[in-house]
């Protein structure tokens, strides 16, 4: 039956664009591609023209194309089937374009009106122009002198219908039975006022805002398809999100942070986290693909695409996408304005940040750099130093092992003869190497960008090292000069990015050290989630090719990151052999050296400078080369305790420390235990890293070409980069050398700016009164809705701005109106959201846990498949409110869906409102609601017999019962008693009863 129900829920929701969306974004760009050039304004093959709707109905010599509302009786989508007849001639459209087409004649095959014809034909910008200086949404605010809300239709509410209201309004949550008693002993004329600020005041107000923004930027925690890859710390943007509107953050710096937080010249800083940097992550919740994007070029413009929309939609209200084809049909929006934004978000990155922010090293941390590691470097060199050499008679080691030449000489007969051919050997080599290197490869030198708490002190000197956190050994590695992630733990992440690389050559080599699923990647135009990455699997230096994809005009840029901060990790099954505890433990790290360019396809071979030393002079037999190793590792041992180790003698060094040749155990001396007891108990009270996806610049900004008819494959003259060119203030250009996204951050929270302030208050109103001034919250367009009160409305974004764009004082202002304190009808009756609808059920039964923060938990599940990110949890969350239910892009939280709870999709600031079947059904009989009214139950039954129904109304609908209420209910668990032969007291009885309160309108209603 489940599945019945999530197919009327599904089919409830709708999809998530609008009709008018669907048609300019999915439908009209499609038929300009395939049937303008034989149906279009300059042919008619058969009499048909299929460029406007009225054309379509009139049809050609076979009758009307369309049947508005029946696709299946539709003569285009029968030839577009290739049923009786096949268009387009000689091939077909991809199913999802067919699919689309389908589902807008089913949806009435709207048609939007174009401009007048006359005005666009003589001047294609001339409609525009009108457009932006008459329309209402575009003009400079017209506050009234005197703010002056609706006067209120009705008298006002009783107190108990006024606090349960406004509880809802500013919490999502019912008011606590302490707080219900208080307000109503409160018999001062500034009660109301008091319990309104002590529930603006509460933490929970931060948590039900956030959830109004999250359906806005069309928050996910994946990232949808077939592997359903997960959202680096999605759930972080989620907590930042509530600590912003607790914080009451003003509205304008709010929109600059999701913008530009990483740009910011004073980012917000609170407890050691930048908060601004967190706000960018909302570039990133929207689905994205993961295969390979040179193939499929529609993955990264899918994804840009995305986010213009939900960033015009969100502090816009505009439906900017609808350019991406074509000029926008329907408001002042030219194809140049989508490109120059999407210029903008493309010379941005998609990378992960790290948000613990630049403050002093813990005081652990300072005890390992400071105290540990000079005391072991001193201890194991003393004992390095007295360490007799046993070197190993067999093995297999390359040229540029140390060891090469002494395995290979055990058994030569004539040693002088052997030890000449070797040496002759290693200087043929070893120029023959250098040359090839020199002849093949350049040094690519530009600055990289560092992120992560691992590389917060930047590059380390040759023969620094890093210890073990666990096991037998000491240390695991010495490292040569270079950005390290492990100096001082692996638990602290890195991310280290190249420029853009310059299209001249077809490969890049990085010289890498790495483990515990760190990696090299290559980005190519913002493809995050793309399929090139390596995973580093070295403990010394080599060489690691990545492809550059030169041949392609798309910038790319290389990445190290440790396995925090690369978005394909955990990977779908089968790709990594990890296990899973190996996977979700945070220990990960990475060396990098340095990057080489080439055209030819292998990496520099090794160099073998490094063991000049060795041949530096003749040596006559086997004990004259053992006192030749042991004088060599003695001298850069006693360097490297000095702190003047050069690469080559750490790699001398390191060379023997892997093969296990020098003491690297914390049993080679007392002393040496002690340091290894101090430093992993050190190491223990260290912090893992907060990481997050986000966007960030680095280096030079790029304009963008435009897509002729949306195909990224059809490149059009270059856009230079800028937003709306006709409305809102003048567009000043990009100033700055990076990708402009802070300069578009200003200009959209500019007070100039004429729709920021008119939106976002607009938004406030619509969830303070259930439907906003402009019922079209995200179209302020003229195919929007006009504000039913357009001086109201401008009056309060004016209040708004003058008051430091405060979205606590604008909702206090509204709540405490005579408009929302009045009785229904006048304040409109409506349904609860999804979420308050399951928060209340779990505050009824005494289940609601009101813990703040952290990870999401994910939804209970028929049928969880772990490989697709679909994992299953508990019946009830944990007792956690809503919010924290994980959001998975594949298949959602299925009781909440069914009480319209937003596909994940598109930006969506006012919800769609059903009453179907599915949802009466799921109060009867959705597993949540029966273990609820269970657990209810249980804590009833503890009463006496007339306590428990005036507590379950106190409880449920924060009023008590009627006497006649009273008499139903006794009368009903007496009945029930009878029907399950029970006594009167048993939980099986009360589970009924709390069953059926669950059940009324009252309890699913705000009143």
């Amino acid at each position: 039956m489940w599945a019945v129900l999530s197919l009327l829920a599904l089919g409830a929701a709708g999809y998530a664009a609008t009709p008018v969306e669907h048609f300019e974004n999915k439908v009209r760009p499609v038929l300009a591609k395939h049937c303008y050039a034989c149906h279009g304004p300059d042919k008619q093959f058969s009499g048909l023209r299929v460029d406007s709707r009225q054309t379509l109905l009139q049809g050609g010599k076979r009758g009307p194309a369309i049947s508005p509302g029946n696709p299946d009786e539709s003569l285009l989508v029968n030839a577009l089937h290739h049923t009786s007849l096949g268009m387009p001639p000689g091939y077909r459209l991809a199913p999802k374009e067919v699919a689309d087409i389908e589902q807008w004649i089913k949806d009435g095959a709207v048609w939007p009106a174009s401009p007048n014809a006359k005005t666009a034909a003589r001047d294609p910008y001339g409609w525009y122009d009108e457009a932006a200086r008459k329309h209402w949404a575009f003009q400079p605010l017209k506050p009234a002198a005197a703010l002056a809300l609706p006067a209120p239709k009705s008298g006002p509410a009783d107190k108990r219908t006024l606090l349960r209201r406004a509880s809802f309004v500013l919490t999502g949550l019912p008011p606590s039975v302490q707080d219900l008693a208080a307000f109503l002993d409160d018999n001062t004329p500034q009660a109301f006022a008091k319990a309104v600020d002590r529930m603006l005041a509460s933490p929970h107000f931060g948590e039900h805002w956030a959830r109004h923004w999250m359906d806005v930027v069309r928050y996910g925690e994946t990232r949808g398809y077939e592997w359903n890859y997960e959202i680096v710390g999605a759930w972080r943007y989620r907590d930042y999100l509530i600590r912003a509107f607790n914080a009451d953050v003003p509205y304008d710096q709010f929109v600059k942070e999701h913008i530009a937080g990483d740009l910011l010249a004073k980012p917000r800083v609170v407890n050691d986290v930048n908060e601004s940097l967190t706000g960018t992550t909302f570039y990133r919740l929207g689905e994205a693909g993961h295969d390979d994007c040179i193939k499929f070029r529609e993955i990264s413009t899918d994804v840009i695409d995305n986010q213009i929309d939900t960033l015009s939609k969100a502090f816009q209200g505009m439906t900017v996408s609808c350019a991406r084809c074509h000029n926008h049909k329907l408001d002042p929006i030219p194809t140049a304005d989508y490109y120059g934004l999407y210029g903008i978000l493309n010379s941005s990155r998609a990378v992960t940040h790290t948000l613990d922010a630049k403050a002093p090293l813990p005081a652990a941390a300072e005890q390992i750099r400071d105290r540990v590691k000079p005391a072991v470097r001193d201890e194991l060199a003393r004992i390095w130093r007295s360490a007799k050499l046993a070197l190993p008679a067999k093995g297999e080691f390359k040229m540029e092992h140390p060891l090469h030449a002494w395995v290979a000489l055990q058994s030569s007969p004539n040693f002088g003869e052997a030890w000449a051919k070797l040496a002759a050997e290693h200087a043929r080599e070893r120029d023959a190497r250098a040359a090839f290197n020199k002849a093949n490869f350049i040094p690519f030198d530009a600055d990289w960008n560092a992120d992560g708490l691992g590389l917060r002190d930047g590059a380390v000197a040759a023969g620094d090292f890093a210890l073990a956190p666990e096991g037998t050994a000491l240390l695991t590695a010495l490292l040569p000069a270079g950005v390290h992630t492990n100096s001082l733990t692996d638990k602290w992440n890195g991310s280290l990015r190249s420029p853009l690389l310059p299209k001249t050559h077809k490969f890049a080599s990085i010289r890498v050290m790495g483990g515990k699923l760190s990696a090299g990647r290559t980005v190519l135009d913002n493809c995050a989630i793309g399929e090139g990455y390596k995973v580093l699997t070295s403990a010394s230096p080599s060489w690691l090719k990545l492809k550059t994809e030169a041949n392609e005009k798309l910038p790319v840029f290389l990445e190290v990151v440790t396995k925090s901060d690369n978005p394909r990790i955990p990977d779908r099954p089968g790709v990594l052999k990890n296990k899973p505890e190996e996977i979700a433990s945070p220990r990960s790290w990475f060396g990098y050296v340095r990057t080489v360019l080439h055209n030819v396809d292998e990496s520099p071979r090794e160099e073998l400078s490094h063991m000049d030393r060795l041949f530096a002079a003749p040596v006559n037999s086997m004990a004259e080369l053992q006192s030749r190793y042991e004088a060599i590792v003695q001298e850069a041992t006693a360097k490297w305790a000095a702190g003047q180790a050069t690469d080559d003698d750490v790699r001398w060094l390191d060379a023997f420390l892997q093969a296990g040749l020098l003491p690297n155990s914390a049993d080679a001396s007392p002393k040496l235990g002690e340091l290894q007891t101090a430093y992993r108990k050190a190491e223990s009270q260290l912090p893992e890293p907060r990481v997050v996806d986000g966007m960030g610049d680095a280096g030079q900004g790029f304009d963008a070409p435009v897509f002729r008819a949306g195909d990224p494959h059809s490149h059009g003259e270059i856009t230079p980069r800028h937003f709306l060119s006709k409305i809102g203030p003048a567009w000043m250009g990009v100033q700055s050398a990076g990708s402009g996204r802070r300069e578009l951050a200003d200009w959209i929270a500019s007070p100039k700016n004429p729709l920021t302030a008119r939106v976002m208050v607009n938004r406030v109103w619509a969830h303070v009164f259930g439907t906003g001034l402009v019922r079209t919250v995200d179209n302020f367009g003229q195919e929007g809705e006009k504000p039913s009160d357009q001086a109201l409305l401008d009056t309060l974004a004016a209040n708004f701005m003058a008051h430091q764009w405060s979205v606590k004082r604008l909702v206090r202002k509204l709540v405490l109106s005579p408009s929302f304190q009045q009785s229904t009808p006048g304040y409109p009756l409506r349904r609860l959201s999804a979420e308050s609808i399951r928060d209340a059920v779990l505050a009824a039964s005494g289940r609601l846990d009101l813990t703040l923060y952290g990870p999401s938990i994910p939804p209970h599940r028929l049928n969880p498949q772990d490989y697709r990110r679909l994992f299953d949890g508990p019946l009830d969350g944990k007792g956690r409110r809503s919010l924290y239910t994980q959001i998975t892009r594949m298949e959602g939280p299925r009781f909440l869906e069914i009480f319209d709870y937003p596909n994940p999709m598109a930006a969506r600031g006012a919800r769609d409102v059903t009453n179907v079947p599915a949802q009466a059904l799921a109060l009867l009989n959705d597993p949540f609601i029966l273990q609820q009214a269970e657990v209810w139950a249980q804590s009833l039954v503890k009463l006496t017999p007339e306590q428990r129904i005036p507590r379950m109304f106190e409880s449920a609908l924060q009023r008590p019962p009627t006497a006649d209420e009273t008499d139903r209910f006794q009368t009903l668990a007496a009945d029930l008693a009878r029907l399950h032969n029970a006594p009167a007291d048993s939980p099986v009885v009360w589970k009924d009863v709390a069953h059926a309160l669950f059940n009324l309108k009252e309890f699913i209603y705000l009143p």
